[in-house]
């Protein structure tokens, strides 16, 4: 039952074109009101003058007044007929003259009701006078609205078949594609095979393809980020079961004292990729961003203290520019993701013994934070991949997992921001900047 009230497009435009013919029957209906309106104040009555006209041409024929007479009284008789049979309500005066002898030779007789409009029409023998008394405005109005609706109600079927079947034979492309997506396999995501006759459909298929290309992206890349993690995964968990093994079988104190450290290590290091894994993953979801008004630069501090502990284990000094406060609004996981990703990645890959500088800067309609190293940098080749999930470059010993950056870049484009990785000043270690458009 509820099919029978859903919306379609056959129907839309069946219904479009009855409100066309509806709105076009209003329009003839004014028009004629206002044509009408016209004729009754003034004597132009193309009617009136026609019957004029006429009887002056048939009493062309009339030798003398007697017979004028004859030929007014067919002629009056004719057009009362005619009125008659038409339903059209009043009367018509004829009046005729013998112009040489300034004698009416006929009038009509017995008129119950005042003439308000006359043409008169002269020939070099006869005067003639037509008139008609007022006709009813609701009488009028009757007439006018079912003739129109008559000739509406002839034509509307008239076009409401063709126009309909047009449409129905214009959406079957449209059909045949609906099918064609149906029937493909859930991991089906080649271009579509269909050559839409119609131009109107080539733009939706193309656009089809364009998404379908997308989404095979999207899962290739996804098929092979599970890929990749199942092994970065492997070789901590395989370290974990090999020296829980230790654990259980040696009764070596100083053996059961490095398996544990190393057992450590290991947990230590699957607990931060999964931890990268999860906060990529709430970046990389479509939910909203929830921006709150944060002091930037308490923030920076706060994540510089919570890294002193290792920064102090590699000697290394850590330096903070920045303003006593800065507020802004911002979406705060994802800035914190982006301090403690780029701060990490300073401290871990940084030169030991060096130094650790972040800035905070206040730019018109912006804020940005650099965090630089002096360690050996990332070479020019591999600049443009250190972004890539799990790219940890040819020549890194450090520990790591590779998604660090590639987590901080997610969120910089969730800040709405931009993160880059630029020149050091003293052309030696890594400095990269974050810029941030300021929200209010």
């Amino acid at each position: 039952m509820r099919s029978l009230f859903q919306p379609t497009l056959t129907r839309r435009v069946a219904l479009s074109l009855v409100g066309a013919m509806a709105l076009a029957w209003g329009v003839l209906l004014l028009f004629e009101l206002y044509e009408q309106a016209r004729l009754e104040q003034g004597q132009h009555n193309p009617a009136l003058i026609e019957a004029a006209a006429e009887l002056l041409e048939a009493l062309d024929i009339a030798p003398d007044p007697s017979s004028a007479q004859l030929v007014s009284a067919s002629m009056q008789r004719m057009i009362d007929g005619s009125r008659k049979r038409a339903n059209i309500p009043g009367d018509v005066l004829i009046e005729v003259w013998d112009r040489p002898a300034r004698q009416l030779v006929y009038r009509t007789p017995d008129l119950p009701v005042p003439i308000y409009r006359t043409v008169e029409r002269s020939s070099s023998r006869w005067t003639v006078r037509v008139g008609q008394s007022k006709v009813d405005r609701t009488w009028l109005l009757h007439a006018l609205i079912w003739d129109l609706t008559k000739y509406v109600l002839i034509a509307l079927p008239i076009l409401l078949v063709p126009v309909s079947l047009a449409v129905m034979l214009g959406l079957e492309p449209l059909r045949r594609l609906s099918n064609l997506l149906t029937t493909r396999g859930p991991d089906d995501f080649s271009r579509l095979q269909f050559d839409p006759p119609h131009a109107e459909l080539k733009p939706v298929v193309t656009s089809l393809n364009d998404l379908l290309q997308r989404v095979r992206s999207k899962v290739d890349q996804e098929r092979s980020f599970v890929q990749d993690a199942a092994h970065e995964l492997r070789t901590p968990l395989a370290v974990i079961a090999a020296e829980a093994h230790v654990l259980t079988r040696s009764t070596d104190d100083v053996e059961r004292g490095a398996a544990l450290s190393r057992l450590e290590g290991s947990l230590a290091r699957a607990s931060h990729m999964i931890r990268q894994l999860l906060d990529l993953a709430r970046l990389e979801s479509n939910g909203p961003s929830d921006h709150t008004t944060t002091d930037i630069a308490g923030l920076l501090r706060e994540c510089l203290s919570a890294h002193n502990p290792a920064a102090l284990a590699r000697c290394i000094e850590l330096e903070c520019e920045s303003p006593d406060k800065l507020e802004r609004g911002v979406d705060l996981p994802a800035l914190r993701c982006i301090l403690h990703n780029l701060t990490d990645n300073a401290i871990r890959y940084g030169k030991e013994g060096g130094h650790v500088r972040v800035e905070l800067h206040a730019r018109t309609g912006s804020f940005e934070i650099v965090v630089e190293d002096d360690g050996p940098g990332i070479p020019q080749s591999e600049r443009s991949k250190v972004f890539e999930r799990f790219y940890r470059g040819q020549f890194v010993t450090a520990s790591g997992t590779g998604l660090g950056l590639s987590i901080a870049q997610r969120a910089a484009v969730r800040l709405g921001g931009d993160l880059r990785l630029c020149e050091a000043r003293d052309s030696q270690g890594c400095r990269f900047e974050l810029r941030v458009p300021s929200r209010t």
